[in-house]
């Protein structure tokens, strides 16, 4: 697909839940081809930053703020050609960046948008450099941290990727996104933000690893290690301890009031 077919099956999802680009702040693809650690085979993620319309935000009952939408029906696996919508409104995603999730950090990091609104530009950015933390930091770790321990068990096995276990002995994909939240937590404790794709040599390692040419004893050898660096830059780190709320609420509110005056 090129960015343009991108954009049009984004919208096409998007028409489920009644929204249209009039109501789209961002879009973007967030998935292994913006890491840089495609294999040819991926299915195209994407993820939706939307306005919430005004019934949501007043309505007493409203609950929610983000959406899976998929090509895909029911409980299949994606694969090439598919698309993984994933939509959050303005809200939610404030609040999920507070917390330092990394998939929402990695929205605004990644290099191929195919929508941004120029009015929410300023804000997003704003969102963004607020939320930089150490309480982000330590999201990055914890997300890797269990994804390591449910590797070593071999729980990362029980996937829903036999055919790579059969043919490595273990998910390298499972491996990939372990060793991928590693290497972006330690960027990220260092500089405050994730390089996307990501940055050699880690992208070519990555790539080899998805593609088997990493035995699983080297590859979870490094996780390990990659854990513990993080764990130890983090406590020495020189970022704020936790996201700017006030001006993050700040830019989020004049946002608001200026869309719907």
């Amino acid at each position: 697909m090129d960015d343009k077919q991108k954009l049009e099956a984004a919208l096409g999802l998007l028409e489920r839940i009644g929204a249209s680009l009039d109501d789209i702040l961002y879009v973007a693809e967030v998935g292994s081809t913006a890491h840089g650690a495609g294999v040819g085979d991926d299915d195209l993620d994407m993820a939706v930053i939307r306005m919430e319309k005004w019934e949501e935000l007043v309505y007493p009952g409203a609950k929610g703020g983000s959406v899976h939408l998929r090509t895909q029906e029911g409980n299949k696996r994606s694969g090439p050609g598919d698309v993984d919508l994933q939509v959050v409104t303005l809200r939610r995603y404030s609040e999920l960046m507070m917390k330092g999730n990394p998939s929402i950090i990695s929205i605004m990091s990644s290099r191929l948008v195919y929508h941004f609104n120029t009015r929410a530009k300023r804000t997003l950015l704003s969102i963004s450099d607020g939320c930089r933390s150490k309480k982000a930091a330590w999201s990055f770790y914890h997300y890797m941290e269990n994804q390591v321990r449910r590797w070593e068990n071999g729980e990362g096995r029980k996937v829903n990727r036999p055919e790579l276990v059969e043919k490595f002995g273990f998910d390298t994909k499972y491996a990939y996104h372990a060793l991928r939240l590693g290497f972006q937590g330690i960027e990220y404790i260092k500089t405050g933000m994730i390089s996307m794709p990501i940055p050699e040599p880690e992208r070519s390692f990555l790539v080899d690893v998805r593609n088997g040419a990493v035995t699983e004893s080297a590859a979870l050898k490094i996780a390990s290690d990659r854990k513990d660096e993080m764990r130890a830059l983090i406590e020495s780190s020189i970022l704020p301890d936790a996201s700017k709320l006030d001006e993050v609420t700040s830019s989020v509110c004049r946002f608001y009031r200026s869309w719907y005056s």
